[in-house]
């Protein structure tokens, strides 16, 4: 029969199958395997999360206000390095950033959650940090990680 295309066997198609579904089975099986193997290629799909080296980006209020991590890493980066958020008062930050999600006094400061880290069996939370001193303007920026998790409140 001309013209016809020899199809794949099918013995290739079924082994792909069911190495597939045995590696999934295995990570939905094991914490382990869950949290290295699966966890950070999810961890890609997902805006909340944030892989690699990020290139600091100037700030964009609008992208900042959508919330997706890869751009709030760099939009931080460039505001810290460049030290743009030094000298705001506490309302001037409000309103560019939005209200903070953490604010203490002391070191830890002020913070906006950026985003998260897939880090091998947890997250890292990734920070906006500022400190607000005594005379009640901004200095200090930095992007802060920790393991401190707010989605577990």
């Amino acid at each position: 029969m001309e013209g016809q295309v020899p199809r794949k066997p099918r013995k290739v198609t079924l082994t792909l199958l069911v190495l597939t579904a045995t590696s999934a089975g295995l990570c939905a099986l094991c914490p382990i395997s869950n949290c290295l193997i699966l966890r950070p290629i999810l961890a890609n799909f997902d805006s909340r999360y944030v892989s690699g080296h990020v290139t600091p980006m100037p700030f964009d209020q609008d992208l900042w206000r959508a919330g997706k991590a890869c751009h709030r890493v760099a939009m931080a980066h460039g505001l810290a390095d460049k030290k743009l958020l030094d000298g705001k008062t506490r309302a001037e930050l409000v309103e560019m950033l939005g209200e903070p999600d953490i604010e203490q006094p002391g070191p830890e400061g002020t913070r906006w959650l950026l985003g998260y880290y897939t880090k091998g069996l947890f997250d890292e939370s990734l920070w906006l940090e500022v400190t607000i001193g005594e005379n009640r303007t901004a200095s200090g920026a930095i992007v802060a990680m920790d393991w401190y998790d707010p989605r577990r409140r």
